[in-house]
């Protein structure tokens, strides 16, 4: 998925090939023997989410529009 590969890193993730159920497989037993960087990769997402809520992004419209015209509120 290109779109989420521009938000995440390699250390962020474990990649599976689509449509090969031995990837994937390898790839959940990679997370699952690795505790703690199946944590860490939770704690980064959680904070990663925080950035896409709908709050959020009304935040940064708001703020483009406010310097597009000056005063937007």
């Amino acid at each position: 998925l290109p779109s989420i590969r521009e938000l995440v890193g390699n250390e962020d993730v474990q990649w599976a090939s689509p449509g090969n159920p031995e990837s994937l497989a390898n790839a959940i037993i990679a997370i699952a023997s690795d505790i703690p960087r199946a944590a860490a990769m939770g704690a980064r997402f959680y904070e990663l989410s925080a950035r896409y809520t709908w709050q959020e992004r009304g935040r940064r419209v708001k703020s483009v529009l406010s310097n597009v015209t000056g005063n937007f509120r």
